[in-house]
């Protein structure tokens, strides 16, 4: 990205929020949205729908692509062990489509 792209990026972020600007927040911002499809199992599809509930009662509205990316940056700050432990601990499911 341009430096200044960049510094219109942050600047447009810093008035919508008030708040000084966060490089990192004014890339993520512009990032490319990317659709996939994956397969998971019902309990944990179940799950989605359980952690959107508790966040409904914390007052926050979030869509499943939001819990998936919230998970995703929980693993992401892990220990190296502890993600380890986190995907060791994962039933196995079927790749590809069910037929």
């Amino acid at each position: 990205m341009h430096s200044a792209t960049k510094n219109k990026t942050e600047k447009r972020a810093a008035k919508s929020t008030g708040k000084k600007a966060d490089p990192t927040f004014a890339e993520k911002a512009n990032s490319k949205v990317i659709r996939d499809s994956f397969s998971m199992i019902e309990n944990d599809y179940a799950l989605i729908a359980t952690l959107k509930a508790r966040c409904l009662k914390l007052g926050l509205s979030v869509n499943k692509s939001q819990i998936l990316r919230a998970g995703l940056n929980a693993l992401d700050g892990m220990s190296d062990k502890n993600l380890t432990d986190s995907i060791k601990n994962l039933a196995e499911v079927k790749t590809g489509r069910p037929r």
